[in-house]
């Protein structure tokens, strides 16, 4: 194959050049290898030897040769013949393989044809030293015998350039290998180291390593809210948190292959001992809302020696609450868990919740628990809700109902007065009547008593009056209005040989057949009753009231 320049872009050589090339220098190329790799090979091996034989050397010492016939040439070594005769790369011919000394004999026999060169052609670029060194002809070199003298040279001694020494790819690819055979050893052995010594005592730095071994693991720290001893996490601090293992470590084969300082494990809380504790504390403030609102509705009466508070009444001992709840719970919930979980409701409710329950101590020193929470029916909850509204609203009511009252009564009193004045006045007129008609009696007979006990005129008039109060309480009325009448004298005079009280008419008394209409009109006489709410008589007319009183 031609020489070829060491600053050539190996990029611009076609991929069967690039192969021969490498194959030639004995790089190791993959069968499956793209044009990028073996550009990048060809750059990492060859570019660097071809520089090396592209500086020219210092020129060498001659050989001496002493004469002596041709046929002792022959007589060399295989070994030193295969050496002189490596093969090199010539121009002219690409792919053709020739020794030095053949290709410089052939250049003295043969003519050089003249070939017009293309200057793009990278093989035919430039020209090297090697073609301006002298050759020797093949034959002419004579070997010298031991024994026999020669003469110094006294040309130069070229020393050739020290090469810098390149380590073959497989020994570069073992020791790769070797290296990821330890680190693989050693991570492994770090894992398991860190697993057997495990976690720090509680109250032990991690910062010291375990053992005298270089690079040793450190021990794991303990994790936040646990409690470790001999390398393990024994329990948490409280009973709030539970151990569990990192999510890494349910994994068999990377559990393994991981320190234990990339999962350890942790104290997280206890979630299902936080649910049922929430589940407890709804229980508990439920529980006692149920008795607060019985209590207030008068369900159920408040119980005995309770604590003296704004909430004493609707108290309920803390024993009590906590057999009631316990005997609710289910069977899978023992002794010992519900103890955990009154605990853990009990504390979070009065730490977090003061609104919600109020824990309440005894002159006796016995616990009681409440809450202002109350839970009644609906209509309790109404009648609660409007006597509430009442209480507060008490002075606005209470003048309300005064007022109303007030004008009730004043109404009613109105209403009765005016009825009371019709009546008065309808038996004022009839008593009037009554005495004019006596007095007209009276002058046609003179026998007859010209007055009226005014007893018998009130029996009589009012007659249909059951009750004596309310008789009284009218002739009262009656009696004012007819005394101050003119035309009525009451006087002192004995009926029946009884001394009483009488009327007597003492104003113009009319013909027997006329009537003057402004002292008496009998015909008016039922007109002037009074009447009821319906326009009805209240007291029926009596025409022969002066006979009944006569008699």
């Amino acid at each position: 194959m031609p020489r070829i320049d060491a600053s050539i872009d190996a990029a611009t050589l076609r991929v069967p050049e690039l192969r021969a090339l490498l194959q030639e220098h004995r790089v190791a190329v993959p069968s499956g290898a793209r044009k990028a790799a073996l550009v990048d090979l060809f750059d990492s091996h060859v570019r660097p030897i071809l520089q090396q034989q592209a500086t020219p050397d210092r020129p060498r010492a001659k050989r001496v040769q002493v004469p002596g016939p041709r046929e002792d040439t022959p007589t060399s070594t295989p070994s030193s013949l295969r050496k002189r005769s490596r093969p090199q790369l010539a121009f002219g011919s690409p792919g053709m393989r020739t020794s030095a000394a053949q290709n410089s004999q052939d250049s003295q026999d043969s003519p050089t044809p003249s070939i017009r060169f293309a200057e793009e052609n990278p093989f035919q670029a430039l020209q090297t030293h090697s073609s301006a060194r002298a050759t020797v002809p093949k034959g002419t070199h004579t070997q010298v015998l031991p024994g026999t003298g020669t003469e110094p040279h006294t040309a130069p001694i070229s020393t050739p350039k020290q090469r810098s020494r390149v380590f073959p790819p497989h020994w570069r690819t073992a020791a790769l290998r070797w290296i990821l055979w330890a680190s693989a050893c050693y991570w492994i052995w770090y894992c398991y180291r860190s697993r057997t010594i495990g976690y720090c005592d509680t109250n032990t730095s991690a910062a010291t390593p375990h053992g005298i071994v270089p690079l040793a693991p450190p021990c794991t720290p303990c994790p936040t809210h646990g409690v470790c001893a001999n390398g393990h996490v024994t329990s948490c601090t409280s009973a709030d948190y539970t151990v569990a293992d990192a999510a890494v470590s349910r994994i068999p084969v990377v559990s393994a292959l991981v320190p234990l300082t990339w999962r350890p494990a942790q104290c997280v809380p206890d979630t299902y001992k936080l649910v049922l504790a929430s589940e407890l504390s709804a229980g508990i403030v439920e529980y006692l809302a149920q008795w607060h609102g019985s209590v207030r509705c008068g369900l159920a009466a408040p119980l005995r020696h309770v604590p003296e508070h704004a909430l004493g009444k609707f108290a309920v001992p803390t024993a009590t609450v906590r057999a009631e709840l316990e005997a609710r719970t289910v069977d899978d919930v023992d002794a010992t868990l519900f103890s955990t979980l009154w605990d853990l409701a009990l504390d979070g409710l009065l730490e977090h919740a003061p609104a919600e329950i109020v824990a309440i101590t005894s002159a006796r020193g016995t616990h009681w628990l409440a809450t202002h929470r109350a839970s009644m029916p609906l209509r309790c909850r109404i009648r609660l809700y409007i006597f509430a509204l009442v209480w507060r609203s008490k002075l606005r009511v209470l003048i309300t109902i005064v007022l109303v009252l007030a004008t009730l009564y004043i109404v009613r009193r109105v209403r009765e007065s005016r009825v009371l004045a019709v009546h008065v006045a309808a038996y004022a007129r009839q008593v009037c009547a009554e005495l004019c008609a006596q007095a007209q009696q009276h002058a046609a007979s003179p026998q007859l008593p010209l007055g009226l006990p005014v007893a018998h005129l009130r029996d009589a008039v009012l007659e249909d009056e059951l009750s004596s109060a309310a008789r009284r309480k009218l002739w009262a009325h009656v009696t004012r209005v007819v005394e101050q009448n003119a035309n009525v004298r009451a006087r002192q005079a004995q009926w029946h040989g009884e001394w009483v009280r009488v009327w007597e008419w003492t104003g113009v008394v009319p013909n027997e057949g006329l009537s003057s209409p402004a002292l008496h009109t009998p015909h008016t006489a039922e007109a002037a009753q009074p009447t009821g709410r319906a326009g009805e008589p209240s007291v029926p007319p009596r025409d022969t009231a002066h006979d009944a009183a006569r008699t």
